[in-house]
């Protein structure tokens, strides 16, 4: 399944956009590892922000759902960044390999513990917003609608389910 993306504009001042990851590999992932579609030519996850009237938009909350009931040790990051690094650096299962230039298109990181992730298996219904440090990353596209890249990695020592697909959820505010 290739990553996906889509917008949905709920009122004129807010927004929601999510992308969807199918993970390849089975076996454990050690801290600090990507968790992406290729151990080789891995594609970063697209979410899309518009703005309105040439503002520019924060985003304010993030959910991230599993689609399998196993949360054991699942604590992911979530790096955003202006321009998609390369590929290179991103390789599923791979320790992260970004280059400092490319550290800094980084807009912010998003941090989620076991206890913030959900299973859409469990059916809990619920939505965690992730913290952003008590504020909002901020974005000013430079075009009516823009798209920034995110790159998930590791926090524990993690085995997934072959296959297992992630869907993060990026929600904020027009300026």
């Amino acid at each position: 399944m290739p990553n996906t993306s889509r917008i949905t504009q709920s009122r004129p001042s807010s927004f929601a956009t999510q992308a969807t990851q199918t993970i390849v590999g089975a076996s454990q992932y050690a801290v600090g590892d990507a968790i992406s579609d290729s151990a080789t030519a891995p594609t970063a996850l697209p979410f899309t922000v518009g703005r309105i009237l040439g503002g520019g938009a924060r985003i304010t909350g993030a959910t991230i759902y599993k689609d399998d009931d196993d949360l054991t040790a699942a604590a992911f990051g979530l790096a955003l960044f202006e321009t998609a690094p390369a590929a290179a650096g991103f390789k599923d299962n791979v320790a992260l390999a970004i280059t400092a230039t490319e550290w800094k298109d980084c807009i912010g990181i998003i941090r989620w513990q076991t206890t913030d992730i959900e299973s859409l298996k469990v059916g809990s219904g619920g939505t965690v917003p992730a913290l952003l440090g008590g504020g909002a990353l901020h974005i000013v596209p430079d075009a009516s609608v823009k798209t920034i890249s995110g790159v998930l990695f590791n926090l524990e020592t993690y085995t997934p389910s072959a296959g297992e697909i992630v869907t993060v959820t990026l929600f904020g505010t027009h300026d």
